[in-house]
């Protein structure tokens, strides 16, 4: 199965500017599709190539799993994002531009339940951003309390 940008998204959403800056798997991930991300996942020939495609960014620098992080909450974040990163989507990559990770946008957006998952997953806590600071920091910085006990809770075994 081939993965061409133009031809999936042409099929998919005609001509509307807005989506050609993103593959595929960052429209699954902004609609949350996790049923057409399967069937994509059980029709692949090449496993490698589909992983490749989990890791490109689109022109505002967001992986697939930004995106996820950005436009779904708590259980609907952690469906698709754990979707994403057992088929082989990298937790740690940084945006362009900020350079903030998946685990700093949940801070951001104090998605404690997204937060606790991408920390149980051993999504790194110590990180940096352009601003140069980890996702802790950023929780430290806005006294978000709660988040701060999860980052302070053992990681389990």
């Amino acid at each position: 199965m081939s993965f061409s940008k133009e031809m999936a998204l042409k099929v998919v959403f005609g001509d509307n500017e807005f989506y050609h800056n993103n593959t595929i798997f960052h429209l699954i991930a902004e609609l949350n599709c996790p049923e057409i991300l399967d069937r994509f996942w059980n029709n692949t020939t090449d496993e490698q190539e589909f992983k490749q495609h989990l890791q490109l960014k689109n022109t505002n620098g967001e992986t697939c799993l930004h995106v996820a992080a950005k436009q779904q909450r708590g259980c609907c974040a952690e469906r698709i994002i754990a979707q994403m990163f057992d088929m082989g989507a990298d937790l740690n990559a940084q945006e362009d531009g900020t350079g903030n990770t998946i685990l700093h946008i949940a801070v951001k957006n104090k998605d404690y339940e997204l937060v606790e998952y991408l920390l149980e997953q051993s999504s790194s806590r110590n990180i940096e951003n352009n601003d140069r600071l980890t996702p802790y920091q950023l929780a430290e910085q806005d006294n978000d309390l709660e988040i701060m006990d999860i980052f302070s809770k053992p990681l389990e075994d």
